[in-house]
């Protein structure tokens, strides 16, 4: 099988607001999701309202009754800010849910031309005297980090967004489909500005997850 090159991609982040600066997230209450074919995983109805504020409360209802009656849950279930989706541990054909909460309209941040995402998992030794001198590992932790980076534009200003919690987006193919992508929410945590003599000058913005990344397929 032949490897899927991207050809056209692109940073997506948080929209800016009419004087430039970081857009708040808007309120959103009892949105729809649908339950997928494993009746495991809810994905929010509305696309844009898929990037959910992490720093402030969503609420998760479910139904039983076909939405006659609902009732918060606060345990049994995982959430992915970045995406709109909750997968709840254990099948149930009869369940439907909805959520409040925040969510971030998301634009593409024109101008980065290239972006890079690294994926880390801890190695813990577990060598003994029974291995012959190989080393021997565990995997532990993992951790995401990402980095775009852009033609240096002084009009762009993107000072307010070191050290927020933001959902992020990292498309990888063709920008008619915008279809395979990788998602998480993470810090920014550097704002680089590099200015080799005789070159243009370029601006590096790096990200450190905050939980996992998922790779979208759809």
């Amino acid at each position: 099988m032949a490897a899927i090159t991207g050809q056209y991609g692109a940073f997506w982040g948080p929209k800016k607001d009419q004087n430039g600066k970081l857009a708040s997230s808007v309120a959103f209450a009892e949105e729809t999701m649908t339950r997928q074919a494993d009746n495991k995983t809810y994905i929010i109805d509305d696309p844009d309202l898929r990037y959910w504020d992490k720093t402030k409360p969503l609420v998760v209802e479910e139904s039983t009754d076909g939405g006659s009656s609902w009732t918060p849950v606060a345990s049994g279930f995982t959430v992915q800010h970045a995406g709109g989706v909750v997968v709840f541990d254990e099948a149930d054909a009869t369940r439907d849910v909805r959520v409040s909460g925040y969510a971030y309209e998301l634009e593409e941040k024109m101008g980065f031309f290239s972006w890079t995402l690294t994926i880390d998992v801890v190695q813990h030794e577990v060598a003994n005297f029974q291995t012959d001198g190989w080393v021997e590992n565990v995997p532990g932790n993992k951790s995401w980090t990402a980095e775009a980076e852009q033609h240096w534009n002084s009009t762009d200003k993107l000072d307010d967004w070191i050290g927020e919690l933001l959902p992020v987006t990292f498309f990888v193919d063709d920008q008619s489909t915008r279809k395979w992508r990788y998602e998480g929410v993470g810090y920014i945590s550097q704002d680089a500005v590099t200015t080799p003599q005789g070159e243009l000058v370029t601006r590096t913005i790096r990200f450190t997850g905050d939980g996992p990344v998922w790779r979208r397929t759809g």
